[in-house]
Parts: structure tokens; C-alpha cells; sequence
């Protein structure tokens, strides 16, 4: 039976308290790290990040439970935020399985973004894609539409990318092996147009030659060229679906936002947690690329579940002058 819908989210956010690796956090929580994993008090992984027209740095976490062994136990969302990206505060919850009528599991990685007063948030729940609004950033978060954005089943990982001339574009994965963009309407919770499948042979055609997309596309604009970043995978010959070994992070650019999108290669080796999630901010003058590791599962000996209890973590970002990037250094301190 589907939980309690009465659940009151601004009270949670702000005021419960929960039982995280044994120490007891009262939300909003704040601390300060120049070291990762930088989120200590809690599993969460799959962080998107954005920065807000006033300068605040906001992350939207996937949240893994404390005693998760596969990836269906996940049903809600923390909401981050920092100027400096040394002290953060964990809002809390901004949104779970309990306000999505249409839904009963799998929270995966979600995104975020602001626009005319309003703040939203993308999700795909049950392996749908869901579009939620709020009027403050850390929530909470209502269920704008009652259903699904998406009229794609089996989609997940949703990206909000707004264009210079103010164009939103909606991009998500799907089946683990493919990739599209739709525009969004100007009120952010309607599709506008076509879906355009972005998975042509370049980007099927990455690491050791073999087609590897997986999930998880992000785009970020530098000097006018779009960079998709996106988790991969080495395939054995023979069929698309049998992947081999952890994901890495590949990258593609494109002189258009909605492609097509050219293989320039690998941005990040392998997490040590089977999946990594990315996205990519400029922060005063600065690029910064958040990811996922074990980090805090290996602390606290759950090591054996790493790839099910995931960490956040920060590194720099260069562009390199010819426009290609350079392999990301997953370091402890963030701003090596």
C-alpha cells in the first residue's frame, strides 16, 4: 500500500532528526571539509550541481540508505548547498517516494534548477521521469504534474541544461544504453517538440572501439562549444548489453545543443563503486566535477556494500587551450 501521503515535508526538512552511521543529524546541518569524500553524515551519491543566480552552489543527491545491498532502496532526495564549497549545509529531505502518487521506488540520480522565481526538480521514480516544484531551493518539493514529464518508460538520469538565449532542454538516458534531449516549455514542466535520440556511432563508439553510452548525460557550455559528459562502459564483442567492468566518465562535444555530439574521450577512470555519476559547475572562474566513490562506506567497514552506499566527492576541472579536457585527478583534497 502506497505510504502515507500526509507526511509534512517543511517539518522533516527542518526539523527531524534521523539516525545516520550511528551519530544523530538535525537538518538543516551544516559543516565544513576541504577533503572528500565531503559529505561525512550520510550515504549520498549521484550529485548534480548548480549555481544560482546569487552565487550559492546547490547539489541534488540521490540518498543511499545506511544498510542498502542493491539500488532499489532508494526513496529520497537530500538537498545541499555551500558558497564556498568548503562549508555545506544539508537541507535534508526536499523530496521522497511519499509525495509521488505514481511511484513506488528506485529514486536515482536527479537535477535541479531555478527559473522566473520557481525552483524544480527532475527525478525519475520507478524509472519514470518526473518533473517537481518548489518555492524555495531546498524545498519541498510537490509533484507538478501528477505524472510522468516523460512519455518514455525505462528513462532515467534527467539533466536541465538553459541555453543563452534562454532555451531549457531536458536530457535523459534510457535502457542503460541511449540518450535524448526534448526542449522544455518555458514553464519547465512541459516537453516542447520532438525527442532527439543523441546515441549516434561516436558516442557508441568510445572506449577500446567498442559502443558503451550507459547513462547519465550532463551538459555544461564552455567558449561556445557544449560538452556532454557521460558514465561509460567497455562491452565484450558481440552484443550491446554486456557490459564489462566499472563505468568511467567519457565526454563529447557538439556545436549544437542538441547535437550531434562527437567522442573526444575519457574524462575520469573508474570511482572503485561499479557506477560513477558526474556533473560540472563554474564557480567563480573556476570548474569543479562532482562525483561519487566508497570512500565513507570504507571508513565505516561497510566496504563489502561500497557500490550500494556511495560518497560525494569534488576535483577540479581544466579545459585544456585546443578544447579537449583534462583526466580528471580524483584526489582527497578538493582543491589541488
Amino acid at each position: 500500500m502506497k505510504k502515507n501521503k500526509i507526511l509534512i515535508f517543511s517539518a522533516l526538512t527542518v526539523f527531524c532528526s534521523v539516525f545516520s552511521q550511528n551519530k544523530k543529524i538535525t537538518y538543516p546541518y551544516t559543516w565544513t571539509t576541504e577533503q572528500n569524500p565531503i559529505v561525512k553524515h550520510a550515504y549520498l551519491c549521484d550529485p548534480s550541481a548548480k549555481v544560482y543566480k546569487d552565487g550559492t552552489v546547490w547539489v541534488f543527491a540521490s540518498h543511499d540508505s545506511d544498510t542498502a545491498v542493491d539500488y532499489s532502496s532508494m526513496a529520497d532526495y537530500h538537498i545541499l548547498s555551500s558558497k564556498d564549497l568548503k562549508t555545506w549545509t544539508d537541507h535534508g529531505v526536499g523530496l521522497s517516494l511519499d509525495n509521488i502518487s505514481w511511484a513506488n521506488s528506485h529514486l536515482w540520480a536527479p537535477d535541479g534548477i531555478e527559473r522566473n522565481g520557481k525552483y524544480y526538480l527532475y527525478a525519475p521514480a520507478n524509472f519514470n521521469i518526473g518533473v517537481f516544484v518548489s518555492n524555495t531551493p531546498e524545498g519541498p518539493y510537490v509533484d507538478a504534474l501528477g505524472k510522468p514529464l516523460v512519455p518514455i518508460d525505462r528513462a532515467i538520469d534527467p539533466m536541465v541544461f538553459i541555453d543563452d538565449d534562454d532555451q531549457a532542454y531536458l536530457y535523459f538516458s534510457r535502457n542503460g544504453e541511449d540518450c535524448y534531449v526534448v526542449k522544455l516549455k518555458d514553464n519547465m514542466v512541459e516537453t516542447d517538440g520532438i525527442i532527439h535520440e543523441l546515441t549516434n556511432w561516436s558516442i557508441r563508439n568510445t572506449v577500446d572501439e567498442d559502443p558503451n553510452f550507459v547513462e547519465g548525460p550532463f551538459i555544461h557550455k564552455y567558449k561556445g562549444t557544449y560538452y556532454m559528459t557521460y558514465p561509460a562502459k567497455r562491452y565484450k564483442h558481440g552484443t550491446r548489453r554486456n557490459k564489462v567492468g566499472d563505468e568511467v566518465i567519457c565526454y563529447a562535444t557538439s556545436n549544437s545543443p542538441i547535437g550531434p555530439f562527437e567522442y573526444k574521450g575519457v574524462l575520469a577512470t573508474e570511482s572503485g563503486v561499479h557506477t560513477i555519476h558526474q556533473s560540472i559547475i563554474n564557480f567563480k572562474g573556476e570548474y569543479y566535477f562532482f562525483y561519487h566513490n566508497g570512500g565513507l562506506a570504507k571508513k565505516n567497514g561497510h566496504e563489502a556494500h561500497k557500490k550500494y552506499r556511495r560518497s560525494m566527492c569534488i576535483n577540479k576541472l581544466h579545459h585544456n587551450e585546443d578544447g579537449t579536457l583534462k583526466l580528471i585527478e580524483q584526489t582527497k583534497n578538493v582543491f589541488d
